[in-house]
């Protein structure tokens, strides 16, 4: 249980509350909420890490008897919170929508100086960022903002309760992975219900907006577990307010070009990932990369640094020995993605 003491930190709910609570990183909001729980932050060990800073608020909550307390004034702060906080509080909840990416670290070592790509002597990052500037035509953000329309979160059952990320690809057709919508550790049984979640994202006073939420026909999935994609239809059209996203015509990207991920992490509100973002390798079916993932960002766009729509994000992966760090992101291209769905008899043509 999540209020449990001593607390289960290999717990997926408490992983999963953790990565919510990450998202308050001010040490005086922090505070702020530490306090209205009825705690001493005096009791707490503060660190320059948001994620070391809630371990310990959690872990004192917990002593306290007091994590229902602290997660009530969490969602009170910051009420875009409180529907994930919620969701979490379910002791049915199934937190594996990416039982793929769950065999793997899926996360790097922040602390890691390399993480960053500096070099001692600053060589390294300047060998990355010589002829090939980091400078950007301010229009890349709406047009970013845009595309972000497009992307909703999955709500599945199989009957347990599970996230993912997906896209609108037509009238009524979303892409995501095969195992978002298929247990793979159960004879890849199929969900037994899914909602598309558009619109679920912080407006720009940090509130919560108004969410659209569409029924999906789970009869109409099309998709192969080999390149990890599937497409599934909503029972009613899809609004025009979030409009389809092409899939075709990128240029595959080269190893050291950048890719950022609109997603939902941890099945929390819409996020974007924009750091630590090289392309690591490229090959005809995947591309791997260091932008940050999390459990649910399965399904995810990958994009270029035009906007373009490059791989279809699925898991993290080991890196290579001698790697800078120890786990990669990887997606399957989306070229390949649009041959598999045109050999099955579904492609964006047909999708319009």
């Amino acid at each position: 249980m999540i209020g449990d003491y001593p607390v289960k930190w290999t717990d997926p709910h408490v992983q999963a509350l953790l990565g919510v609570l990450e998202s308050i990183y001010r040490v005086e909001d922090v505070e702020a909420i530490v306090s209205q729980a009825g705690l001493r932050m005096g009791d707490v060990a503060v660190s320059a890490r948001s994620a070391l800073t809630w371990r310990s608020v959690y872990d004192v909550a917990a002593g306290n008897l007091a994590v229902d307390a602290l997660l009530d004034e969490v969602a009170a702060f910051r009420p875009a919170l409180r529907l994930r906080i919620d969701e979490l509080r379910v002791p049915a909840a199934d937190l594996r929508p990416d039982t793929i990416a769950a065999t793997v670290p899926s996360a790097p070592d922040y602390a890691s100086s390399s993480w960053k790509n500096f070099s001692v002597d600053g060589q390294a990052e300047a060998v990355i960022v010589a002829g090939q500037p980091t400078f950007l035509e301010v229009v890349f953000l709406a047009i970013g903002l845009e595309r972000a329309r497009s992307v909703c979160r999955l709500s599945t059952r199989f009957p347990a309760e599970g996230w993912g990320t997906a896209f609108r690809i037509g009238v009524r057709h979303l892409l995501t992975n095969h195992h978002v919508l298929h247990d793979h550790d159960d004879g890849d049984r199929r969900v037994r219900s899914v909602e598309a979640w558009f619109n679920f994202e912080e407006d720009e006073r940090g509130k919560p907006r108004e969410i659209v939420s569409l029924a999906c026909d789970v009869g109409s999935i099309v998709g192969e577990k080999p390149d990890d994609w599937a497409v599934i239809e909503t029972v009613d059209p899809i609004p025009d307010a979030f409009p389809v996203l092409p899939i075709v015509g990128a240029r595959a990207p080269q190893v050291d070009d950048r890719v950022c991920i609109i997603q939902h992490p941890g099945g929390q509100t819409k996020k974007v990932a924009l750091q630590h973002n090289l392309v690591r390798d490229v090959d005809a079916e995947k591309i791997q990369y260091w932008t940050d993932t999390d459990l649910g960002s399965s399904g995810s766009p990958v994009f270029d640094d035009q906007w373009n729509v490059v791989a279809l994000h699925h898991f993290s992966v080991p890196a290579p020995q001698g790697d800078r760090v120890s786990v990669r992101n990887q997606g399957r291209r989306i070229d390949r993605i649009v041959e598999r769905m045109a050999a099955r008899g579904v492609g964006p043509g047909e999708l319009r």
